[in-house]
């Protein structure tokens, strides 16, 4: 995963940037940026994110806070990368069929596409 690094007033932690990608790491921080100012200072492998509490210090609880949210979300956005990737293929070729076919899209287009493809 990642080490933490904690100081009085904030916490960072490295991230593999090789493993998550520059979009999961954003979209991953944004959904803390709420309560925290979040900074990224990004080397070749290891992204660094420095967070430092809007309106109080950061304490050892928040901080335990802070690493599980930061992991769930990142593991979150890691498999809705993963499954994006491995499904477009099949939106893309559920959209040509539907453009080609003229379907009207509020008429069962999935259900009859699925039938038409054998999908």
């Amino acid at each position: 995963m990642g080490s933490v690094e904690i100081k009085l007033n904030s916490c960072s932690f490295k991230i593999d940037n090789e493993y998550y990608s520059e979009v999961v790491i954003s979209k991953s921080i944004y959904w803390l940026s709420g309560d925290y100012t979040i900074s990224v200072i990004k080397n070749k492998n290891i992204c660094d994110i420095i967070f430092k509490k809007k309106n109080s210090l950061i304490d050892d609880e928040e901080v335990a806070f802070i690493e599980s949210k930061l992991f769930q979300n990142l593991n979150d956005f890691k498999v809705r990368e993963q499954i994006e990737k491995e499904t477009s293929a099949v939106k893309n070729i559920l959209l040509v069929k539907a453009l080609a076919n003229g379907i009207d899209t509020n008429d069962g287009l999935i259900t009859r596409l699925l039938d038409e493809t054998n999908v």
